[in-house]
């Protein structure tokens, strides 16, 4: 089995008001290959009910932790409403190597909170307790996150990591463009 962390581009704004009040099919899914690919079957099945209940709970502003077929779902809105920039992936048993390279190069970088965030962070109250989870981070944070890192600091690491690498290009890109970043972090079948 393989992990991917898809990083993508997104409008968080437009993500939560779809979630808060769905309007998005099947039928949009099977005409957009990054929700149709990714789609299992027994979600599709229950979309109907994981739109009213992901609504019914955001309304409420309750915190909700999700079981793995509500968070597939909001995997699928999000694949539906971003852009795919890059994909990031190990295989199960390197999930500690990958999870360790993310903490300690990612994060001594940019910060133990952002890459924490961008990994696994709540969204409109819903708190993934299972793959696929959803991490994000605002265009201000990332800008943020750009403007205090010093030129001194970008080049000093000799030997920077495919996944160090990977964020800093998505998130100058982001910051570039105007753009939030929201990433999944899903198993592959």
């Amino acid at each position: 089995m393989t992990i991917t962390l898809e990083i993508r581009a997104a409008r968080l704004a437009d993500i939560a008001a779809e979630l808060a009040t769905p309007t998005i099919t099947l039928d949009h899914l099977a005409n957009d290959p990054a929700g149709a690919e990714r789609l299992r079957p027994e979600t599709a099945s229950h979309w109907a009910q994981l739109q009213h209940l992901v609504a019914e709970s955001i309304a409420a502003r309750r915190h909700v932790t999700t079981e793995p077929e509500v968070s597939r779902y909001v995997a699928a809105v999000v694949r539906h409403l971003t852009y795919w920039w890059d994909e990031l992936g190990h295989s199960a048993a390197d999930g500690p190597t990958f999870r360790s390279g993310m903490t300690d190069d990612v994060a001594a970088d940019l910060g133990l909170e952002l890459t924490a965030g961008l990994v696994r962070r709540p969204f409109v109250g819903l708190v993934a307790d299972a793959h696929p989870y959803t991490g994000w981070a605002t265009h201000q944070e990332l800008a943020a996150t750009v403007a205090a890192r010093s030129a001194a600091v970008v080049g000093q690491r000799e030997h920077q990591t495919a996944e160090l690498r990977s964020m800093l290009t998505s998130i100058h890109a982001a910051v570039d463009k105007g753009y939030d970043l929201v990433t999944i972090y899903d198993d592959v079948e």
